[in-house]
């Protein structure tokens, strides 16, 4: 087991990782192992509302900070399995492989591997 830290950004991320990687095709228990992963990484209806989550433009936004400058986005703790853990560190090695990753991503892809301790 691992703990975790993922804000808003990085939990969004990886589940759009996990959804291409999904879609891609694979077998019921890989789909069935990436579909736990999604469920621990999914927001929860009061955090939408807390960091104002929302479609602008085609695009997911949210709030980080409050109008009193109060930090919207902290980091939730979140348990991995070791084969959890595995599965996003493989995910994310094939991706950088592959040059897949786009600059938008180059942040919260950053601090998403220093969380996991992997090395790209």
């Amino acid at each position: 087991m691992k703990t975790v830290k993922f804000r808003v950004v990085h939990r969004l991320s990886l589940n759009n990782m996990l959804d291409a990687r999904g879609n891609a095709g694979g077998s019921m228990t890989e789909l069935n192992k990436i579909l736990k992963v999604v469920e621990k990484l999914q927001l929860t209806e009061e955090e939408v509302k807390h960091v104002n989550l929302r479609l602008e433009d085609g695009a997911l936004k949210w709030s980080t900070k409050g109008e009193d400058g109060s930090d919207l986005d902290p980091a939730k703790e979140i348990e991995l399995a070791d084969e959890q853990v595995d599965l996003l560190k493989t995910m994310l090695k094939e991706k950088d492989e592959k040059k897949e990753f786009k600059m938008a991503e180059a942040g919260p892809v950053n601090e998403i591997v220093k969380e996991l301790e992997l090395e790209l």
